[in-house]
């Protein structure tokens, strides 16, 4: 599955990213091998089913978006990303995208705000179309897609992957990128001021929150940690949630 998370496409996006690639060549031509399969019609089921970043398919709109001009074909980039973007829209619900086709999952409604499967990703994937591939952007859903990732995305536990944290990671980087963004101040404000000691210390406490029982990175106290320091430092440089580094000041 070409998920941002599970396969070669995130593997390459990443590496590229942050100018980790010894082959850029060869990266490239990953990129542009899963643009021929999806104008090819040869997606996987489950990746087609899903519209978020980690898992779905605005992690391959936020690849091919901003890789386009250095992969073997721009045009077929651009046309995989038109595809996409149709298939985006099938998921529009005219308030959020939902996470899956199918508006319930294990008997609860499947939507969020948050990265690997809600609005904070598909916010990114937009604007990388915005900065990347203008010709296709609608300033109207990267407007929507924030508002609904903060306003839902931050709201239900701590974690990197699905939680405030992450969900805060990526409007960030999208304010620095595009600083008329809605929201823009008040994200700012909530990185800033939005999270004391005290609050910290009771979600982590609460057991009823099952994420506070693992030290994952991603969906566990490791990453809230990592993200505490990284506030305390004033510096946000890296997140492995979006492949591209925030701009250093």
């Amino acid at each position: 599955m070409p998920g941002y998370l599970d396969h070669q496409v995130g593997a390459a996006a990443l590496l590229l990213g942050y100018n980790l690639a010894t082959d850029r060549a060869a990266l490239l031509a990953v990129l542009d091998r899963h643009a021929q399969d999806i104008i090819a019609g040869m997606a996987e089921e489950n990746w087609w089913h899903r519209s978020g970043f980690a898992y779905g398919i605005s992690g391959s709109i936020f690849a091919l978006a901003r890789w386009n001009h250095q992969m073997p074909s721009p045009e077929r980039a651009r046309e995989a990303v038109e595809i996409l973007l149709r298939r985006l829209n099938d998921f529009n619900t005219g308030d959020e995208w939902r996470a899956q086709l199918t508006e319930h999952d294990s008997g609860e409604e499947h939507a969020s705000g948050t990265w690997c499967s809600g609005s904070a990703g598909i916010a990114l994937a937009f604007a990388a179309l915005h900065l990347w591939m203008p010709e296709l952007a609608s300033r109207t859903d990267l407007d929507r897609a924030v508002q609904h990732a903060f306003r839902t995305g931050t709201r239900s536990n701590l974690t990197l992957c699905h939680g405030d944290f992450g969900t805060l990671d990526v409007l960030a980087w999208i304010a620095d990128r595009i600083p008329d963004v809605p929201c823009a101040e008040d994200i700012r404000d909530a990185i800033e001021n939005g999270y004391s000691a005290s609050d910290i210390r009771a979600v982590l406490n609460d057991k009823s929150v099952r994420y506070s029982l693992t030290p994952s990175f991603m969906v566990g106290t490791s990453g809230v940690l990592s993200w505490l320091a990284r506030r305390a430092e004033n510096t946000r440089p890296y997140s492995p949630l979006i492949p591209e580094p925030f701009e250093v000041r």
